[in-house]
């Protein structure tokens, strides 16, 4: 009778790798797990490595080296900053801002936030908003795990898993700070600088950091590398992995030095990174590399590019941009005549996003919508940058707050057309493009009716507020089917083309039956 090979435990490997991480300081490898086992079966190398492979408590970096996540997090530091929003009703959403740097099973308002200072823990409390309120301080959290997040949070938010609008209520949990925001003079600029003390149990102390004590350089060179970093996980993984699972790989990748003295948070980093972004994949949210004007292939014989299938922009455009650059667009216009004035540094207006800045300028535009102007005039071959502006904008008096503004509006203006006219695939846009058109149409119906209310001075508040909510949701709706149509990651075949031709029409009578209320009381 064969005597029967008996097989390693599995309870037995993971003590091996027990005693390996705590000899080796969190740090250790295959072989030392190997040399802690009894017994070597042929077998045993690839279940300890599919074993610690598959462990979401380490990193690997890709040559039988594992580093344990707790040690590598606890004690690193980083930086958030809260809105003006969040600082003026003195609280801070959890949302994407802690999950990055803790254990994926710390649920985000479960972090324990402590103040350094007199060592004691932020109590919460819960706020009521609408979606269009709350979603950006979730951006980061994807598109499989905010809705969950939301509905976990409150049962009353389960009304969102049935077709969310704009305004559709949403309850939360959030950190009060209030009396801490107000014992510093806390204001826009300043951040909460934290130090992970427990990455399994997602406990964070934090102190205040002015903003005078944060270098515009040095906050550039943290995205950079960051940005760097976050490219190397892209092109690592064949699958993409969740938003906060790619950017905890991405300080393993980018090191300690991301953790030592921060000088940019997670939001500025999307904000103001000019390669990554939040793009689709699979109808999943991932950050992906930015499509870059250098990256296009020109087909032999011509000056068009060659249609290219990478991944595109799929979110508001509200980077910041270093116009410090020759213009070779051959758009006809100049760019000098937009360069930010000396002495004028900075602006007493909004600058940093462009979604604020084209709401501080009296616009109801919406990053996607401008967007979708320039690709609607690509496909149509209007490439003069004058048609599109006029098209977009023309119409419009803007209120800009001061020169330096109005030179960074252009800047950004610009910039998108040079980025997206250059980049411009025909032949991939094909299907999508009578699609935009249509959403345009709509859209511009919308934009005419607000510029006439604005023109007549008539307080928005007193319109028929089922009308107006209506608009607004229109107006939600269609900026994200312009996000997916204006991405070349969002690919369309014909059948669905035609479906969406067919909602819009429905979107369409919809608005037209609203504004019928609406614009008897403004003209």
């Amino acid at each position: 009778m064969k005597k029967e090979t008996l097989s390693v435990a599995i309870q037995q490997i993971e003590d091996a790798v027990t005693a390996a991480r705590l000899c080796g300081s969190g740090t250790f490898t295959v072989n030392d797990v190997l040399a802690r086992l009894p017994k070597q079966e042929k077998e045993l190398p690839e279940r300890v490595e599919n074993l610690l492979e598959s462990d979401s408590a380490f990193f690997s970096d890709g040559s039988g080296t594992y580093t344990g996540r707790a040690e590598f997090f606890t004690g690193g530091e980083f930086l958030i900053t809260p809105d003006d929003r969040e600082i003026e009703d003195g609280v801070l959403f959890p949302g994407h801002r802690f999950t990055a740097y803790v254990s994926p099973d710390v649920f985000p308002s479960d972090v324990v936030l402590i103040h350094e200072e007199d060592q004691s823990r932020v109590r919460r409390k819960t706020v009521t908003g609408t979606l269009a309120e709350f979603f950006h301080y979730h951006l980061l959290l994807g598109s499989e795990q905010v809705f969950d997040y939301f509905v976990a949070e409150h049962p009353e938010n389960e009304a969102l898993q049935d077709g969310p609008g704009a305004d559709c209520p949403v309850k939360l949990n959030v950190f009060d700070l209030k009396k801490f925001y107000h014992s510093v003079d806390f204001a826009g600029g300043d951040a909460l600088l934290c130090r992970v003390e427990d990455w399994q149990q997602g406990t964070i102390k934090f102190r205040y950091l002015p903003g005078d004590n944060r270098r515009h350089n040095d906050r550039a060179a943290w995205i950079d590398d960051c940005t760097d970093a976050i490219i190397e996980v892209i092109n690592r993984f064949a699958d993409y992995p969740d938003i906060p699972e790619q950017l905890a790989w991405t300080f393993f990748h980018g090191g300690k030095k991301l953790l030592t003295a921060p000088q940019g948070s997670l939001d500025e980093l999307i904000r103001e990174t000019r390669s990554v972004e939040i793009g689709l994949e699979g109808g999943h949210a991932h950050l992906i590399r930015q499509q870059q004007e250098d990256d296009v292939p020109v087909d032999a014989g011509t000056d068009m590019p060659a249609p290219h299938y990478d991944h595109g922009c799929d979110h508001d455009c509200d980077h910041d941009h270093d116009h410090d650059h020759d213009c070779d667009c051959d758009h006809g216009h100049v760019h000098a005549a937009h360069d930010i004035p000396e002495g004028f540094g900075i602006s007493r207006g909004e600058t940093e996003d462009l979604g604020r800045l084209l709401r501080d300028i009296g616009l109801s535009h919406t990053p996607a919508e401008v967007d979708a102007y320039i690709l609607d005039n690509c496909f149509y071959r209007e490439l003069e940058y004058q048609d599109f502006y006029a098209r977009c904008f023309g119409r419009e008096q803007l209120d800009f707050a001061d020169d330096a503004q109005e030179a960074i509006f252009h800047n950004f203006i610009e910039d998108r057309w040079e980025q997206l006219s250059g980049n411009y695939d025909r032949v991939a846009d094909e299907i999508k493009a009578p699609v935009r058109s249509a959403v345009l149409e709509i859209v511009d119906e919308r934009l005419e009716f607000f510029h006439a209310l604005k023109q007549s001075g008539i307080d928005p508040d007193s319109l028929p507020e089922t009308e107006f909510r209506q608009l607004a949701s229109i107006g939600v709706y269609l900026d994200h089917l312009l996000r997916l149509l204006n991405s070349p990651a969002g690919n369309l075949i014909l059948e669905e083309a035609e479906e969406m031709m067919e909602k819009l029409a429905g979107v369409a009578e919809t608005q037209e039956a609203a504004l019928a209320e609406l614009q008897p009381l403004v003209l």
